[in-house]
């Protein structure tokens, strides 16, 4: 059974990564039902992610919120605390989006402070986390703490050569210097 499961997971990758959301949607959900059936939690983890990111593509925030959080759920319980890290900073990204700042803020800076404190943290995941909040920070005003994070997180993409992220970033820090 895990092995099916396993394989749903991956033929769902590459449906969504072909742009089919609805055969990754049907595979991923397919893979959830037979992780739920047979306690595969370490299986139902990513067809719930899957999930919500087809939801979020889709643009259903409601939807992709509850399948995030019920992955996030079984990240606490089973304990990875970056696999806790990298749900809680899409989950929190989502709340960003739907503008539920508190969440938001508080799902963001969990995830930096365990991808800090991780050794195994990639650097990437650590600078995808700091930019949600920096634009939160933005979104409420908080230039104070929105700078410094967004100069972090630009270093951050300058050294893994990542234009985009050097982009907003430095999009964003110039129209903080105006305000």
């Amino acid at each position: 059974m895990p092995e099916d499961a396993a394989h749903l997971i991956a033929s769902a990758v590459r449906a969504r990564r072909e742009q089919r959301l609805d055969d990754a949607y049907r595979a991923y959900q397919e893979a959830a039902e037979i992780s739920r059936s047979n306690g595969l939690e370490k299986h139902l983890i990513p067809a719930l992610v899957g999930l919500g990111q087809i939801e979020r593509d889709r643009g259903r925030l409601d939807q992709a919120q509850r399948h995030y959080a019920d992955a996030l759920a079984l990240c606490r319980h089973l304990g990875d605390p970056l696999v806790i890290a990298h749900t809680a900073r899409h989950l929190g990204d989502i709340y960003r989006e739907s503008g539920l700042t508190d969440q938001a803020r508080t799902l963001l800076t969990e995830a930096i402070a365990i991808y800090r404190h991780d050794l195994d943290t990639k650097v990437l995941d650590l600078a995808n986390a700091i930019r949600p909040l920096a634009l939160l920070m933005v979104e409420t005003g908080d230039v104070d703490v929105a700078r410094p994070l967004l100069q972090e997180a630009l270093a951050l993409y300058s050294a893994l050569n990542l234009t985009a992220g050097v982009a907003e970033c430095s999009d964003q820090l110039a129209k903080l210097s105006i305000v």
